[in-house]
């Protein structure tokens, strides 16, 4: 019971909402270890040796509720959300040493990964505790994402969002290379719809637009100039639609690349997006 109250403990009304996938790989990480120790203990007693050096340990101290995303969750889901107070309060020092302590919370994570797939003998159980791991990335990604979008392009914290996001995705491919055979059916829209009906923050995912990226760029010019998408600058609309977008040729583009285009845009590219907004209204009145 009292590691009950640990559990549960962490999450109250004040802090941010935890990803089910991440609750699960508490509870479930929890479980595993209970259940390591448990066998420790019959070893150790057939050994007739029930006090021996695997079991030095104080197990009412020990945190077996460990949490591998605890510290990015709590700085990416509050400390970097503009949304929270907590963002206004951060200072250069707090910030330099979050910068410093990034690789090394990556690497504890990469190896808890490792360590947890080594214990667990069931391959159903691996491919579970990974498809967590996924699930847990990609909402924190997402975050990130959504979060350095708010932020101008010359402050620090957006650049600390890009590192951020640079090393999850570091991460990810590690263990999607070196696990492989366990992801083959995973994807992030269908795990993370499984993983709760009330979710109130969508995957990340892409949609495919059939312009290119210089004509997608020249709408959302317009629509921020006359208004219709309303932001602090272009940029920032730029950064905040274009993770979610693709074109027939290209998967991924940069909001950089479509900012640039608009500087000296081509009329080809002009007549093209004028003649799919003209395709909008005829649909439009058709309706």
């Amino acid at each position: 019971m009292t590691n009950a109250k640990l559990v549960t403990s962490k999450f109250d009304s004040n802090q941010p909402t935890l990803h089910p996938a991440c609750l699960t790989l508490i509870v479930e990480s929890a479980g595993e270890q209970y259940r390591h120790y448990d066998n420790l203990i019959k070893i150790r007693k057939k050994l007739g040796n029930p006090g021996g050096h695997l079991l030095n340990m104080d197990m009412e101290n020990k945190d077996l509720a460990h949490y591998p995303f605890d510290w990015l969750d709590e700085v990416i889901g509050k400390d970097l959300n503009p949304q929270h107070p907590a963002a206004s309060r951060i200072n250069q020092e707090e910030l330099t040493g979050w910068q410093h302590r990034l690789r090394s919370e990556t690497s504890s994570i990469w190896r808890n990964l490792k360590s947890q797939a080594f214990s667990l003998l069931s391959s159903k159980k691996v491919s579970t505790m990974l498809t967590h791991y996924q699930d847990c990335l990609e909402e924190l990604k997402r975050q990130a994402m959504v979060n350095m979008a708010a932020y101008p392009e010359d402050d620090p914290l957006n650049a600390f969002c890009g590192q951020v996001l640079t090393e999850l995705g570091h991460l990810q491919t590690q263990f999607q290379r070196r696990y492989a055979r366990y992801l083959a059916d995973w994807h992030p829209t269908n795990s993370v719809r499984h993983a709760s009906t009330t979710e109130r923050t969508p995957p990340l995912y892409k949609v495919t637009c059939g312009l290119s990226v210089d004509q997608i760029a020249i709408i959302l010019k317009a629509a921020d100039d006359t208004r219709l998408l309303t932001a602090r600058s272009f940029s920032l609309v730029l950064r905040s639609i274009t993770p979610y977008l693709s074109t027939e040729r290209m998967q991924d583009f940069s909001w950089k690349s479509a900012r640039s285009s608009t500087m000296k845009m081509e009329d080809r590219d002009k007549q093209v997006a004028a003649a799919a907004l003209e395709q909008l209204i005829k649909q439009i009145k058709n309706y």
